[in-house]
Order: structure tokens, then sequence, then C-alpha cells
């Protein structure tokens, strides 16, 4: 099999390079995301990007307002399930 080589400006080469950087990017992003989507239970740092807040807010939760969490063995982790059930028993009626 024979290559044919193209001569491409420096310019559009680091755009092109750029370009599948991104692509890789966004892919890797979308396989970490499904991949914490399918987890039932989830530990401190899952659960803050999960919910999008800090991990110092998480531990406020945890210690303050009683937030459910799974203790074993000195691991600790927090349930999808129990974390959904303790978020909409704090919504409020408008």
């Amino acid at each position: 099999m024979s290559m044919i080589s193209i001569p491409v400006p420096q310019e559009t080469e680091n755009q092109i390079r750029q370009m599948f950087e991104g692509i890789a990017r966004e892919v890797i992003q979308h396989a970490a995301e499904n991949e914490m989507n399918s987890k039932d239970f989830m530990n401190y740092k899952e659960t803050a990007a999960y919910l999008g807040i800090s991990y110092g807010t998480l531990r406020r939760w945890i210690d303050e307002e009683d937030l459910p969490q799974i203790k074993i063995s000195g691991m600790k982790l927090i349930s999808k399930d129990s974390l959904k059930k303790w978020l909409h028993s704090r919504e409020e009626s408008q």
C-alpha cells in the first residue's frame, strides 16, 4: 500500500492537532461522566462533582445537614438513591 503525502502549512497542522486534542478531551470527559452516572455509590470527590458543588460544601452538608453516608472499614460512600431522597426532602414549595 502506497502513501500519499500532502504538504500542509505549519499553522494548519497546528489547527488540526488542536481540533483532534479537543475532540479527545470531550470523548474522555463524556466517558468519565457516563462512568460516574452508572455508579450507585460515590466517594466524596465523585459526589461533589456529581452535584456540581465544592468538596467543602459537601463536607458541610454531611456535618451540619445530616447528608446520609455509608461508612465501611474507614471508607465513606454516598448512595445516589439516598442522596436524591435527601435532596428532595429539602425541596420548598413555591
